[in-house]
């Protein structure tokens, strides 16, 4: 059986915070374990690992692949350190992926620690990139892969994205989960974990990356079936509280709703938490934050950026400080 291992990157060696939960990297798995390919996840955030254990394991696995993800900043060399360990203890393919090899797939392909880049959303890139390395074919038309061949690079972005719901099951036991589960007394709660059920984003902001990788294109997974992940999560890591860790949790209100309203209905008594845009809330009645309120929200946080109507519309932020105060005063 072929073997990757996936790789994230310490995007802030001094932050007393929990690192967020893996999910480019545990969604990647999801699609690789389906297709018979064994998965070693590495989170650095999480579990600092030396440079003797990463040798060590990729001398042990030998991956066909290994695949590092990684935002703009000093994720990249810690990246890099990692893609130099891999180069020196095996042969394997080293594959980018992530936010800034999505929004610079030429500039990063053309590093000598790189050999492939995977734009967008990975699950069938990396894996089919993954199998024509396994057979030794060229992975000349795999939609969102990059790579040099002589003096020219090579690749195209997808057209198509994700269909949440017919993505295999998460394999959650790759990866321990404690390291990511919060206690947050402020919200009285717990134990506090995150889920997913929406990608992408149907607003321009200037400063965020998800207008260019997902081009305005909002996705979410049914109510009923959020409703069923959230249960699935709560039972399976024993939590009283869930994130909606999405780029735009609200963008459906009535989708918000009759989450709300199943999780009322089904008696899941789980509080959860999510982030909302101004504009939006600014909207809404008493009738639907009651309804949210019920269900078992306890926080809702919103980005502001300016108290300046002339910078909110320089970035494009689509929203003003009357609809701030409106809502800070509901």
């Amino acid at each position: 059986m072929p073997n990757v291992v996936l790789f994230r990157p310490c995007y802030d060696p001094n932050s007393r915070s929990k690192p967020t939960y893996p999910w480019a990297l545990v969604y990647l798995s999801a699609m690789l374990v389906e297709r018979g390919i064994g998965v070693t996840i590495i989170d650095e955030a999480a579990a600092p690992w030396t440079h003797e254990q990463i040798a060590s394991l990729l001398k042990e696995k030998s991956p066909i692949a290994v695949g590092i993800t990684s935002m703009t900043g000093e994720q990249i060399r810690h990246g890099l350190d990692f893609a130099r360990l891999a180069r020196k203890a095996c042969k394997t393919a080293i594959v980018w992926g992530g936010v800034h090899p999505s929004l610079l797939p030429e500039q990063t392909v053309r590093h000598r620690l790189v050999d492939y880049v995977v734009v967008g959303e990975g699950e069938y890139a990396f894996a089919d990139l993954v199998e024509c390395l396994e057979n030794n074919e060229d992975p000349n038309d795999l939609p969102g892969v990059y790579f040099v061949r002589g003096a020219r690079i090579l690749g195209s972005r997808q057209e198509m994205f994700v269909d949440l719901a017919s993505l295999p099951e998460l394999p959650y036991n790759l990866i321990d989960p404690e390291p990511y589960v919060c206690r947050r007394p402020d919200l009285g709660v717990e134990r506090y974990f995150e889920v997913c059920t929406s990608r992408g984003c149907a607003h321009h902001c200037g400063f965020c990356y998800i207008d260019r990788v997902h081009r305005g294109c909002w996705r979410g997974i049914e109510a009923d079936i959020a409703v069923e992940r959230i249960k699935a999560v709560v039972k399976r890591f024993n939590l009283d509280c869930v994130l909606f860790r999405e780029d735009n949790f609200f963008v459906q209100r009535r989708r918000v709703e009759r989450i709300a309203q199943t999780l009322i209905d089904d008696n899941v008594n789980t509080k959860w938490a999510a982030s909302c845009r101004i504009n939006y809330a600014a909207n809404y009645t008493r009738e639907f934050l009651d309804l949210l309120k019920r269900s078992g929200c306890v926080q809702l946080t919103f980005g502001v950026e300016s108290g300046s109507d002339r910078v909110l519309n320089f970035i494009r932020k689509d929203i003003t400080v009357e609809q701030v105060l409106a809502t800070a005063g509901k």
